[in-house]
């Protein structure tokens, strides 16, 4: 699946440009899920280093190579791998984001546990999804045989994925939202604030009303 993100690099990292303010409401809700998380940080599945480079996570893996060109440029330490089989000891971390990354992963359970052997005893992982139960996310099941990236993606509800955090071995778990309520027209993935109102980015606790949900979890 990583061969549209190759050939499609610039493509999707366009796309940060065109939503400018639904990107920066997941920033925010990523920033406040971290909260004082400090140290050596992976994104797994860093794409084109969007989050990463504004959080200040030095290193980051994916299996599209045309993505890692990109987030080379923005200052992240990359290297081409995939989740479920990272190319470090464990230990190695202090915290690891993986954002939007489990509608293509065919193993979210082994991708988590792997994240788990990579961290610390009390790192923490931020897990970034869009949550297949929200309005957003609906559209976007809806409308995936027409988009090129999400044509075999298969969308997870925050639900899902909190219980396979636990069976990862991950507790502690909180959780941030934005994109909150329903877009007021019918979005495509291509262009999604247009649907939203302002208040619809700010970032909330829980989940259950955010469209982009991050769930936080310490490996204990």
């Amino acid at each position: 699946m990583h061969s549209v993100f190759d050939e499609r690099a610039l493509e999707y990292d366009r796309w940060f440009d065109d939503n400018a303010f639904v990107y920066q409401a997941e920033v925010a809700a990523l920033r406040a899920a971290l909260g004082t998380a400090s140290g050596i940080g992976l994104e797994v599945g860093v794409g084109s280093g969007r989050f990463a480079a504004p959080l200040g996570v030095r290193f980051g893996v994916d299996p599209a190579r045309g993505m890692l060109q990109l987030a080379r440029r923005r200052g992240v330490c990359v290297c081409q791998a995939v989740g479920e089989h990272l190319p470090f000891p464990a230990g190695r971390f202090d915290f690891a984001l993986l954002i939007t990354v489990d509608p293509f992963v065919p193993d979210v359970l082994a991708l988590l546990r792997e994240l788990h052997r990579v961290l610390r005893p009390g790192g923490s992982v931020s897990v970034g999804l869009v949550d297949k139960d929200s309005p957003l996310g609906r559209e976007y099941e809806a409308q995936k045989d027409a988009d090129p990236f999400y044509r075999e993606a298969r969308f997870h509800s925050s639900a899902e994925l909190i219980a396979l955090l636990q069976q990862a071995g991950f507790a502690e778990l909180h959780a941030k939202q934005t994109l909150t309520g329903a877009p007021r027209e019918t979005v495509t993935t291509t262009q999604v604030q247009a649907g939203y109102a302002a208040p619809s980015f700010d970032v909330r606790d829980g989940y259950g009303a955010g469209a982009f949900v991050v769930l936080n979890a310490v490996k204990v």
